[in-house]
């Protein structure tokens, strides 16, 4: 029942024809029984109405034989039990028929629930006038046989119910055979052979015979117009996924021989995955590789990697690419540049090349451009870069000092022995400087014999002194020409320092002390000038 089309339909036409069959027989046999006795009603006003010119006569005349023919009359009808006929001096005539059996098909009990008493003609009392005017003279009672009345509406009744029943079931019957030939056996067909169709094989539906051009036939072509469909889209997403398998294989060839960096990296900034290439660019440690603890990117980085969950940030809110050079913290010489691409809300891609050359150009060709060829020390170019930055970072509580020298009597030298000595005497003192000052302190030769000495990290005269006298001591020392220091040359310096105070400009700073520096060779040469002594 649950599973099967035509059982259920089969079932359901029945039941709704069997309901509306017997509410249509209910209908019928009421609508029967009232007529049929309507129909005994006439059919005893017409027997009334038969003898009535002799019972006026047997009436007006008082003649009690005429009035008991015509009882007799009566009684012969089987729809009558009994009749009275009443003059003007009394009964004339009275007569009942004896009760008989009646061949009703149904029990009374039956027929009484079914049809009901016919009470609306228990009795038929009519006057009776005389046959010369309308004066009334006498009556006449009669009364129905009710059973017989009954038995012939029963008949009469399930006559029609019979013939109502025989088309009810025939027409149930038909309306099945149509429904089940033309509507849910075909269904059940293309049902059955739509469970067995492979559809994934193009494999279409045949519509059934004589359902060719009718809806179930539609209904077919559209299931092969749907099965079409699904091929190609079946074949299409196959080339896809092949496609795509194709397109994996290549990237996932590229991702791990690329000589780039490729990683993803989360808000936090966790690497959440990584080429080999990272690997090596980042030289992480083999306990972060073995997956032991979470690869965070900035303990990775040394220099240039304070700002990286920021860059992140701005990506993952921005959209844009960040780009930003970092040093590799555990490879100090290793520089990369990486370029930052949110991917969604959480994570950004990042790819990190080598740069390491470009950097170790740029710092080499920087190192060139801030450093004296001839002496290797500083240059002015480097000696104002060292300062300024001095002067930004401890511009409001300043603890440096600048001393700058000017030999003494080095012209000399170039027009006794030529430049030649005369640039041995300059590297000379350059050594001497750089020997007797500090790591932290910057030497640089300015120009010429002028050389500059940045003391880091001093506020006080004492020491700056005691270095000042050193200074003069070594640098007043000889300095051999030749391998066989048959000829030697000594050159001493004059010397001015200046401390730098809050607010002081790098001019003015340098001009305090050339200032102090001239002071001390207008005053004999050889020796220091402090400003403010």
């Amino acid at each position: 029942m649950k599973t099967r089309l035509a059982v259920r339909s089969t079932a359901f036409i029945l039941l709704l024809a069997g309901f509306l069959g017997l509410v249509f027989l209910l209908l019928a046999m009421k609508l029967v029984s009232d007529q049929e006795r309507r129909r005994q009603d006439e059919q005893l006003q017409g027997l009334l109405n038969t003898v009535d010119s002799t019972l006026q006569i047997a009436v007006f005349l008082g003649d009690r034989q005429l009035a008991t023919e015509v009882v007799r009359g009566l009684l012969s009808n089987s729809t009558v039990t009994g009749v009275t006929i009443r003059g003007d001096s009394g009964v004339l005539a009275e007569s009942r028929a004896p009760p008989g059996a009646t061949d009703s098909i149904l029990p009374p009990s039956l027929l009484q629930t079914i049809f009901g008493r016919m009470t609306a003609s228990a009795t038929l009392e009519r006057p009776v006038s005389s046959p010369f005017d309308d004066q009334v003279v006498g009556s006449i009672r009669l009364i129905p046989n009710q059973d017989a009345i009954a038995s012939q509406v029963e008949r009469s009744t399930l006559l029609v119910m019979a013939l109502l029943a025989v088309q009810m079931v025939f027409i149930g019957f038909g309306v099945v055979y149509v429904v089940v030939r033309y509507i849910t056996k075909p269904i059940a067909s293309i049902s059955h052979r739509l469970h067995k169709l492979r559809a994934e094989t193009g494999e279409q539906l045949a519509p059934p015979r004589g359902n060719e051009e009718d809806e179930i036939g539609q209904l077919v072509n559209d299931v092969n117009a749907i099965i079409d469909h699904l091929v190609k889209i079946l074949g299409a997403e196959r080339e896809l996924r092949m496609q795509r398998e194709v397109d994996e294989r290549k990237f996932r060839a590229i991702f791990d021989n690329a000589e780039s960096a490729i990683f993803l990296v989360d808000s936090l900034g966790q690497v959440q995955s990584w080429n080999p290439a990272f690997a090596r660019h980042f030289a992480v440690p083999r306990e972060l590789l073995a997956g032991q603890q979470a690869i965070d990117l900035k303990s990775l980085v040394a220099e240039g990697g304070d700002n990286l969950l920021e860059q992140f940030a701005q990506c993952r809110r921005e959209g844009t690419t960040s780009q930003l050079e970092v040093n590799v913290r555990h490879q100090p010489g290793h520089w990369l540049q990486l370029s930052l691409t949110a991917v969604d809300d959480e994570l950004v891609q990042g790819v990190a090349n080598d740069i390491s050359e470009r950097m170790l150009a740029e710092q080499a060709a920087l190192q060139r451009a801030m450093t004296d060829p001839l002496t290797g020390l500083g240059n002015r170019a480097g000696f104002e870069t060292r300062l300024t930055r001095l002067l930004r970072t401890r511009g409001e509580h300043p603890d440096f000092a600048l001393l700058m020298l000017d030999l003494d009597h080095f012209k000399a030298v170039n027009d006794t022995h030529g430049h030649q000595a005369g640039d041995l005497v300059l590297q000379v003192i350059g050594e001497r400087l750089s020997a007797a000052t500090r790591h932290s302190d910057y030497v640089a030769r300015l120009g010429g014999d002028e050389f500059v000495v940045l003391l880091e990290g001093v506020s006080d005269a004492g020491p700056i002194r005691r270095l000042a006298d050193n200074l003069l001591v070594s640098l007043i020392q000889p300095i051999p020409l030749d391998d066989r220091q048959e000829i030697s040359v000594a050159v001493g310096a004059s010397i001015g320092i200046a401390f730098a105070t809050p607010g002081c400009a790098m001019a003015e700073l340098v001009r305090l002390a050339d200032n102090a520096m001239y002071e001390a060779k207008n005053n004999g040469r050889n020796q220091y000038r402090l400003v403010g002594d």
